[in-house]
This record gives structure tokens, C-alpha cells and sequence, in this order.
């Protein structure tokens, strides 16, 4: 039966480490685009810097700019949305393994204990029965 555990225990660890790859790589993922938003927020400024420098043109090429720049904007922005809601689903799913995995280490744990203890009494069992007859010669041989 503690073999049957030991199987399951194995299961759980090996699901706990595969969520924990799948997280980090949502972690991963969401550093990207935040990456990708601070790029896109500099590109803003750099564009910015140019408007300023020459007026006479900047109509005619930030009014575009912008329209993309907001677009790119709200995309990275429901990108990182769904990206963090992956996040959040793949922690809960994980904490729920995790729970899962110490649950039956601890069943194991309480059957190896119960197990040892149960040894440790059929060894004194048998230790006492070897005093016992030990006890038994020693009084025959010294009251003949």
C-alpha cells in the first residue's frame, strides 16, 4: 500500500514542477510585454521629441503615430491582461497540487511512523520472549 503512495507522491511532485515551469513562463511572458510597453512608451516620447523640434511637419506625421501608438497601446494592454489571468490560474492550480502533494506526504509520513512503530513492537515482543526464556533456563539450572 505505502508503494501505492509513494506512486502518487511522484505524480504530484511531477504535476507541482510542471506548473511551476508553466508559471514561470507566464512570468516570463508578462515581463515581455511590460518590456514592450516601456519600449512603446519611449518610442512616444522619441516621436514627441521630434514633433517639437520641427512644427511644420508634425501634423502631417504624429497624428498617424499617435492613432497607432494608441492602438499598440490598448493591444499590449489586453495582452498583459490576459497574460496576468493566466498568471492567476496557473498560481491557484499549482497551490491546489501543491496542497494535494503534502496531503499524501503526510499520509505517508503517519503510515511509515505506524509502520515503524509496529516493528519496533514485534522486535520487543521477540526481545521479551528471548528474556522470558532466558529467565526460565537460568531458574531451572540453578534451583536443580
Amino acid at each position: 500500500m505505502a508503494r501505492d503512495l509513494a506512486t502518487v507522491i511522484r505524480l504530484r511532485q511531477w504535476e507541482v514542477d510542471e506548473q511551476r515551469r508553466a508559471l514561470a513562463e507566464w512570468l516570463a511572458a508578462e515581463q515581455r510585454a511590460l518590456d514592450l510597453q516601456a519600449a512603446l512608451a519611449e518610442g512616444l516620447k522619441a516621436e514627441q521629441r521630434i514633433a517639437a523640434g520641427n512644427p511644420m511637419t508634425s501634423g502631417l506625421t504624429y497624428g498617424p503615430f499617435a492613432t497607432a501608438y494608441l492602438a499598440k497601446q490598448e493591444e499590449l494592454a489586453q495582452a498583459l491582461a490576459n497574460t496576468r489571468a493566466r498568471i492567476q490560474q496557473t498560481q491557484d492550480r499549482l497551490a491546489e497540487t501543491f496542497k494535494e502533494l503534502k496531503t499524501f506526504e503526510i499520509a505517508q509520513a503517519a503510515r511509515d511512523e505506524r509502520a515503524r512503530k509496529e516493528l519496533a513492537r514485534k522486535d520487543q515482543m521477540v526481545l521479551d520472549e528471548v528474556a522470558l526464556n532466558l529467565h526460565r533456563r537460568q531458574g531451572k539450572t540453578a534451583g536443580s
